[in-house]
């Protein structure tokens, strides 16, 4: 599919920035959202460091790759929104599996699929499809390909492992949360430095729509995995260096 003269298809290096860019405007979205429908500005991210709304950077990298290969305006706006919604129905299931919660919940909307997405979230991913793929995409790729490709993998690769440090600690945090709620003291320096760094106040400023869907406990192993080789790494490393 092409826009405008520019090759729309992406390459691995493109769909990490594209990924980034729609994290960052996913919180934009948001905000402005929530100043029109509740008068006021919230700030929905889904890392902890920086302004990433993650689902919107997935949706905006699978509406990239899915894109071309829709024909005409309604058979676009039937796709893209198709793909929104499955990302929006997979992000919110991973989210209750992994970590006993919620960011939102379209219960009370018509067309809900068990509150994880609606028929107007689906027709809303459609809408800003479209704006996306035929007027935000063409211009960001032919931005991307006047720089030198060296770089763009640079930056990209860049991207990838400050993401995936920024999940990383994102989970970790989410973890302690999870597990004060209920009163499972710190054990280790990793989970004493969360403790301190992200208080169930900051972690409730960041996550706002953030909602419980279990009590606390270290019996879920993909929390309790990451906390026990965090602390594992930071034992081992302390022993190194006494050792030298």
């Amino acid at each position: 599919m092409k826009a405008r003269n520019v090759d729309t298809r992406v390459n691995f290096y493109e769909v990490i920035l594209i990924f980034a860019l729609g994290s960052v405007a996913g919180v934009v979205i948001e905000g402005v959202w929530s100043l029109v429908t509740l008068g006021m500005w919230e700030y929905h991210t889904a890392l902890i460091l920086g302004p990433f709304n993650i689902i919107y950077g997935f949706g905006a990298a699978a509406m990239a790759l899915v894109g071309r290969y829709a024909k005409g305006l309604v058979g676009s706006f039937l796709i893209i929104g198709l793909t929104g919604a499955l990302v929006e129905y997979l992000g919110s299931l991973f989210q209750e599996r992994a970590f006993l919660s919620r960011s939102w919940d379209y219960s009370s909307q018509m067309g809900n699929i068990e509150g994880r997405v609606s028929l107007l979230s689906a027709l809303a991913w459609g809408a800003l499809g479209i704006l996306f793929t035929r007027m935000i995409l063409p211009p960001v790729l032919r931005l991307l390909r006047k720089i030198r490709p060296t770089r763009v993998k640079i930056l990209a690769f860049s991207l990838l492992l400050f993401f995936a440090f920024n999940s990383l600690l994102t989970t970790l945090a989410l973890t302690r949360w999870w597990e004060r709620r209920g009163g499972l003291a710190a054990e280790g320096a990793i989970e004493e430095f969360l403790d301190e760094s992200f208080s169930n106040e900051r972690m409730r400023e960041l996550f706002p729509n953030y909602v419980f869907t279990g009590t606390g406990s270290r019996a879920n192993g993909f929390r309790a995995g990451i906390s026990v080789l965090a602390n594992v790494g930071v034992r081992v490393y302390g022993r190194e260096r006494e050792e030298k």
